[in-house]
């Protein structure tokens, strides 16, 4: 298994590219004057940091661990990574339902947009790990 600070980075490349992609189409729209597509835009950039957040956490959270090997560290780090993609999505998925059964289209957008960046980390996060 991959060392915590190789999955870590990975991880970090892909999301800060990601980021960076979001950033530059936020500025590109913002000309454009489409203003809604730009907030969709941050939507995304805020999932990201989100997320880029919760991997510093599950680290530190792991590396407290004094009694285990480091791929048994790894192990945690991963299962601890991975719980965040179940538990923070719960309320983006009652609100992305919710809008749909008012036929709130703005807010099922938005959840729908989170729910779709959560779900390309998940996946980006799986493939590091193999």
């Amino acid at each position: 298994m991959k060392t915590i600070e190789v999955i870590k980075k990975e991880y970090l490349d892909f999301s800060t590219e990601e980021a960076e992609k979001c950033k530059k189409q936020i500025q590109v729209l913002k000309q454009e004057d489409k203003e809604d597509e730009a907030n969709l835009e941050k939507v995304k950039l805020n999932i990201y940091e989100i997320f880029e957040t919760l991997i510093a956490a599950s680290e530190k959270k792991v590396l407290n661990q004094k009694n285990m090997t480091e791929e048994e560290k790894a192990t945690a780090f991963c299962e601890d990574f991975f719980g965040y993609f179940d538990k923070i999505p719960i309320n983006w998925r009652i609100n992305y339902e919710k809008a749909k059964e008012y036929n709130d289209v703005t807010q099922y957008v938005t959840e729908e947009n989170k729910l779709f960046v959560a779900e390309q980390l998940k996946n980006q996060f799986s493939c590091i790990i193999k």
